[in-house]
């Protein structure tokens, strides 16, 4: 019986615990987050244009885009560009 008693308050203990734990971790997310760690990526993403100011990089326009002419949209609903070396897959869909 001493055995089962052990067990049972080292049980109570891991569930007041874990409930402790996840009533903490329950809080609204801090107004500021602090990135304290960099990387360096092994090869751009895009082409880098050295010097560019945020809306080049973020390729913002304050004008909004012009519209496209109704005959160069693409027969398959929404047009989208796969990255160098991908191939599309036919559809498997309707």
């Amino acid at each position: 019986m001493i055995g089962t008693d052990r067990h049972s308050l080292a049980a109570r203990r891991a569930l007041a615990f874990a409930a402790l734990t996840l009533v903490a971790a329950c809080g609204p997310p801090p107004d500021e987050v602090r990135i304290d760690r960099e990387r360096v990526a092994l090869r751009p993403s895009s082409p880098v244009l050295a010097g560019a100011t945020s809306a080049q990089r973020f390729e913002f326009s304050p004008e909004p885009a012009p519209a496209r002419d109704p005959a160069e949209r693409p027969a398959r609903g929404f047009d989208f560009m796969t990255p160098p070396g991908w191939v599309e897959l036919a559809s498997s869909g309707p």
